[in-house]
């Protein structure tokens, strides 16, 4: 391989690697003193008003060497159960019991469809009764289901996918909710096959428990939108890619094409996967030289992301119903809406009430250069009004919270705000305990034991990237180069750097969490058998010193030997 090949093949690694430990990083060393959780339980009523406050350094290092500590014995019980007979079946357990756990908490937090997905669901039940109003301009404010998929006609595939359900199943949420958990569980389980097949393993019991304990993918149950369907699918993606990363052949990429495909007609995040699999195929053929060959995978990478908006177009057309984009489109989408409502300085959230929606759509609401114009001179007023300082500052912090305590808000399942009494559609003696004497204490716990696990796997992720780039900068050929690992990366910089200038909706970092469980479920293992090793040298705990064999090969180092 040609010297400078080489060093592409270790520049290219050690930038991502290099960004993604610097960025989160500062993110930990932050969270020890600032708290975007600061009277978080007003989400909803205050409209994310700026609330950072003083973080106690002490609480949030405690809170999170306790999560270590149960998963350090989680671990450690795993591990004795590794050689049991029925280990298949306790790992299929627990992937029934998240199913059955994520049903039980809908049932008991029967919550109400919020923002877009209440639109939707609006829209739906006018589909089912021959009203097709939504596709078409009305302009009218009073009602935005009345023209929902003519402003935003991205959001199309996923209103023709609830439809379907509806006209099949059944015109109730309760089926389309059920079927979402289902989605969520198989997201959980495919994660856990990408770690098996990254690992060539045939199980692993502590992985598959990281899988199914992630608490956001309890909590957003309820949530029936896009962005679950669009994960289980780049979830679809990755796996086979990874196997043809292993095997090759044309079968894994078409497959993976196909999964691509219809993650992004979900949403348009499959971009950003595409992205970080054409930098795996230029890499590969850096070191390879197959440039044919990665030149039509990369092809076909960028077709998959673009022909199913082109066939939706098609068959829209075909129904005389106005035709879409899955880029832009010619339909009055305001697409700059929500990167100024990312720059509303007022408050850390997104909301607007409305200012944004309407001054879009009554003042350019048909022409594409006057939405741009538009947009210009908000952003332009605004610097005016703070200074460019004044503007970066607050993005700054609009960023941080966003990605730390902001992430997974809990207004989408019910135990959030207490001054709503209307989050529920019945009540039960879950939802009262939630909002009743008790109430705040059960809600700031659980939504704390949420941000303390992101926290962790976060600390995780960042010290398994730190040893790839250490790995890699010791290796003159470039030859220890982990490719899974430096998907993750890049994917999940991409997804940051995305939302950090897209708007602030905290539920669309859920994308990021493909990379956190992987890498967590790959880190810890490796962090654990450390911390064994330092307690088998205490003097008082001799006992610890048969847990690891003299000769034991930790899995980083034996990827690198």
């Amino acid at each position: 391989m040609p010297p400078s090949k080489a060093l592409l093949r270790k520049i290219i690694p050690q930038s991502i690697y290099l960004c993604f430990a610097g960025i989160f990083s500062v993110f930990l060393v932050l969270a020890c003193f600032v708290d975007a959780f600061w009277k978080s339980d007003t989400w909803f009523s205050r409209g994310d008003l700026e609330m950072l406050g003083p973080q106690n350094p002490l609480w949030q290092l405690t809170g999170i060497a306790l999560w270590f500590l149960l998963l350090y014995g989680i671990w450690r019980g795993a591990r004795r159960l590794e050689t049991s007979r029925h280990l298949r079946l306790i790992i299929l357990a627990l992937f029934v019991l998240l199913f059955a756990v994520i049903n039980a908490f809908i049932w008991l937090f029967p919550v109400h469809a919020y923002d877009d997905a209440l639109v939707i669901r609006i829209v739906v039940d006018d589909l089912l009764h021959g009203n097709f109003i939504a596709f078409f301009d009305t302009m009218s404010l009073e009602n935005k289901a009345k023209n929902y998929l003519y402003l935003f006609p991205l959001q199309v595939p996923f209103t023709l996918y609830t439809f379907a359900i509806h006209s099949l199943i059944g015109d109730s949420y309760t089926y389309t909710r059920i079927i979402n958990t289902t989605i969520i569980t198989a997201c959980s389980y495919t994660i856990y096959q990408i770690y098996l097949l990254w690992q060539r393993k045939t199980h692993d019991l502590f992985a598959a428990f990281i899988c199914v304990s992630f608490l956001p993918f309890i909590l957003l149950g309820a949530w029936v939108y896009n962005d679950f369907p669009a994960i289980f699918l780049s979830c679809i993606a990755i796996y086979f890619f990874t196997l043809w990363q292993q095997q090759g052949g044309r079968l894994p990429i078409i497959l993976c094409l196909l999964a691509l495909a219809f993650a992004n007609l979900f949403r348009p995040i499959g971009l950003l996967l595409t992205l970080s699999f054409g930098l795996i195929i230029v890499l590969r053929w850096l070191k390879n030289g197959q440039f044919k060959s990665a030149l039509w995978i990369i092809v076909g990478l960028f077709i998959a992301i673009q022909l199913p908006h082109k066939l939706v177009n098609a068959a829209l057309a075909q129904a005389g119903i106005p035709t879409y984009s899955g880029w832009s489109t010619t339909a009055p989408a305001p697409k700059w809406m929500w990167l100024n409502i990312g720059y509303d300085y007022k408050r850390l959230g997104v909301w607007s009430y409305n200012e944004a929606y309407a001054t879009f759509v009554s003042e350019a609401p048909i022409n594409e250069e006057a939405v741009n114009t538009l947009f210009k001179q908000e952003i332009a007023k605004k610097w005016h009004e703070i200074g460019l300082s004044g503007t970066l500052n607050h993005w700054a912090k609009k960023t941080f919270w966003q990605w730390t305590e902001g992430t997974y808000q809990a207004v989408y399942y019910g135990i959030g705000d207490p001054a709503r009494p209307d989050y529920f559609a019945y009540p039960t003696w879950a939802s009262q305990y939630a909002h009743g004497p008790h109430g705040e204490a059960f809600r700031y716990t659980i939504r704390r034991m949420t941000q303390l696990q992101n926290w962790l796997y976060l600390f995780t992720a960042c010290s398994v990237v730190a040893l790839a780039l250490r790995r890699l900068s010791k290796d003159e050929q470039a030859d220890s180069l982990d490719e899974t690992v430096l998907l993750l990366a890049c994917y999940t910089l991409l997804v940051f750097g995305m939302y950090m200038l897209w708007e602030s909706k905290s539920r669309y970092l859920l994308s990021s969490t493909i990379p956190l469980l992987l890498l967590a479920s790959y880190g810890l293992p490796q962090i654990f058998t450390r911390f064994d090793a330092l307690l088998a040298r205490w003097p008082h705990n001799p006992q610890l010193a048969t847990v690891l064999p003299a000769n034991t090969v930790m899995p980083a180092e034996e990827a690198n030997n």
